[in-house]
């Protein structure tokens, strides 16, 4: 570690460029906390992620460096010649580096499978076997299940060793015929030969991009439900100069600080010129509208994709490709239905200490507060939020709501406002210098969208109360549908409750997002009793049955009317029957072991005992 600290500090020293400076040390030693989020964005937009880790091609090339050294030094030297045979000794001290270096890295699953692989290789090659790739490639496997078996549970276990079958199986869409053919002649000139070659050489690279981008497709999709496009023209371009510039001159830098910093900084200077070349290449590729799809996250869907990929990589008839690829289309441009007039589709969001609700009419959209804790950064907006409405279609957030602006929801703030169209923000709290698009929560405001009531107010004169939202919808005439309404009141203080209890806007709710995760303390009797809910929301991730049990009794509901997010998202529809139609996990298709799986449908109406025990 100290080593690995020696080096970042160097690279930041020897590397006037901050960014630049980050990337390098994250390509050297994989210290990759300097990274800004900017960076990190156009790295997913782009997949080009995977050349910033540590990967396989850092610890090969290592590896490989030390071993040529160690056959110089062998050759020079008679007491290592009597002792040890050349490759013997290169061999040793090739994977005792990269052993050292993969640990100093942080020895992650790339590295781990590139150091049993490098091991495997080396022994075949001493022992005189044979060396084939799959057998090395299964012991490396079965190496590392050894050493972690919970190894399959990260993503980079299965994105490392499909990209290595699929490079050690070369082009399956060709017939021995057509590879024949595609050999070059003996009897050309030398130039026509070498055109051949390099021509030859940039199909062959282009076409194990596209190799690797399909079979990796539906282990991406898998795991992040979505898939950059962006990455077939950027890691073309990006893996050549990873590969051939930017990590040797990296690398070698690294060595060469220990004795020179002068001649370390001459070695990085063809690596900063080629990334100042790159970079700009990497956002214009980012920037597109279509760089990073985002699909509905269905498991159907990853048997349909894995299928397509096999077609693709294997040599099949065109049109059983062209069938398979739009068996995709349902999923890449889903039918989404918007709810009907007069009802509001609201979702609770399920951000573990942070609170995120989606409401959505007809033809607008409104988010409450963005689902940021302590430490997330922004973060939970990136994957969260914005996968979120890419599930739904949403182009557009009419508002977004923050009860109380603080550092956390203000990051998430910042991040929706960067990537996302955001027509309004309104904020309570305080908020010093906010953006010309954020306005404080000073006023009673109220409006419509599609026979939906909403009203904003803040609760109380202080100039830092909080902002509460109230939703109604219209109900139908003659009472046969009820009008029902629901009312945010997440960031309020037991101040503000009793101050917000005598106005009319927060009385008879059919709905609330109770306080504070449901902290008893920060609501009033005289709140409780203006508001007199049916059901009560909490923003909260661990709710046992005492804790239930005690809220129920402060609001003065069944305790079956008290539903968190404990077990996930919370989705209903406002104004549906004056009914409550709660997302279960089942309706969901399960939560998966490794993430939670993000909402595709609501479960059905309550049932009628459930429905008068809640009063409705």
């Amino acid at each position: 570690m100290i080593a690995r600290a020696a080096i970042e500090r160097a690279l930041h020293e020897l590397v006037p460029e901050r960014e630049t400076a980050a990337l390098f040390a994250g390509l050297a030693v994989g210290a990759t906390g300097a990274i800004t989020r900017e960076q990190w964005q156009v790295f997913s937009a782009t997949g080009t992620t995977h050349l910033v880790a540590i990967s396989g091609m850092h610890v090969t090339l290592f590896a490989w460096l030390t071993a040529a050294l160690a056959r110089i030094l062998w050759s020079r030297s008679a007491s290592l010649q009597s002792r040890y045979t050349r490759e013997a000794f290169a061999g040793v001290l090739g994977v005792l580096s990269a052993a050292c270096y993969a640990l100093m890295a942080g020895f992650g699953v790339p590295t781990q499978r590139t150091l049993v692989m490098l091991a495997c290789w080396w022994w075949a090659k001493l022992a005189g076997r044979e060396q084939c790739g799959f057998e090395v490639l299964g012991l490396a496997m079965l190496a590392i299940l050894v050493i972690d078996p919970l190894a399959p549970l990260s993503s980079g276990f299965w994105l490392s060793f499909v990209a290595m079958a699929t490079l050690l199986s070369g082009d399956l869409s060709l017939t021995p015929k057509e590879k024949a053919a595609q050999a070059p002649t003996s009897t050309a000139s030398a130039w026509r030969r070498v055109l051949v070659a390099v021509r030859e050489w940039w199909r062959e690279t282009a076409a194990t991009q596209w190799r690797v981008t399909l079979a990796l497709a539906p282990v991406t999709l898998a795991w992040f439900a979505a898939f950059s496009l962006a990455g077939l023209i950027a890691n073309f371009i990006a893996i050549p100069v990873f590969s051939f510039v930017l990590v040797p001159c990296v690398l070698a830098a690294s060595a060469i600080q220990i004795v020179s910093s002068q001649g370390a900084a001459l070695v990085l200077w063809p690596a900063r010129l080629a990334w100042q070349g790159l970079w700009p290449l990497l956002q214009a590729c980012a920037a597109q509208p279509l760089a990073n799809v985002t699909v509905v996250d269905d498991p159907r869907l990853w048997w349909f994709a894995t299928v397509a990929a096999f077609l693709w990589l294997f040599p099949v008839p065109w049109r059983w490709r062209v069938v398979s690829t739009c068996c995709l289309l349902p999923w890449i441009w889903p039918s989404r239905a918007a709810p009907a007039v007069g009802t509001a589709a609201i979702e609770l969001l399920a951000a573990g200490d942070g609170v995120a609700v989606l409401v959505r009419t007809q033809q607008h959209a409104l988010l409450y507060e963005t689902g940021e804790a302590y430490g997330t950064r922004g973060r939970r907006a990136e994957t969260l939020l914005i996968p979120t409405l890419r599930a739904y279609g949403i182009e557009t957030i009419d508002l977004l709501v923050l009860g109380r602006a603080n550092a956390n929801n203000v990051a998430g703030v910042a991040t929706l406002l960067r990537r996302e169209r955001v027509r309004m923000v309104r904020a309570g709290g305080a908020w010093r210098d906010p953006p010309p698009r954020v306005g404080a929560c000073r006023n009673r405001e109220r409006w419509q969208w599609d026979a939906v009531t909403f009203t904003l107010l803040p609760a109380g004169d202080a100039p830092n109360a909080s902002c509460v939202l109230r939703i109604d919808t219209p109900g139908a005439p003659g009472g046969s549908i009820a009008a029902t309404s629901m009312l945010f009141a997440e960031r309020l203080d037991a101040a503000e409750s009793r101050a917000l209890a005598a106005h009319p806007t927060v009385r008879d709710v059919d709905v609330i997002l109770a306080p504070r995760r449901g902290s008893l303390a920060a609501v009033s009797d005289e709140f409780v009793a203006a508001v007199q809910p049916r059901q009560v929301l909490l923003a909260a991730t661990r709710v046992d049955a005492a804790r239930r049990a005690r809220i129920a009794e402060r609001w003065r509901v069944a305790p079956q009317c008290v539903r968190s997010t404990t077990t996930g998202p919370i989705a209903f529809i406002l104004g549906a029957g004056g009914t409550f139609a709660a997302a279960s996990p089942a309706a969901q298709g399960g939560a998966r072991l490794w993430r939670p799986a993000l909402p595709v449908g609501y479960d059905s109406v309550l049932t009628g005992v459930e429905t008068a025990r809640c009063g409705n």
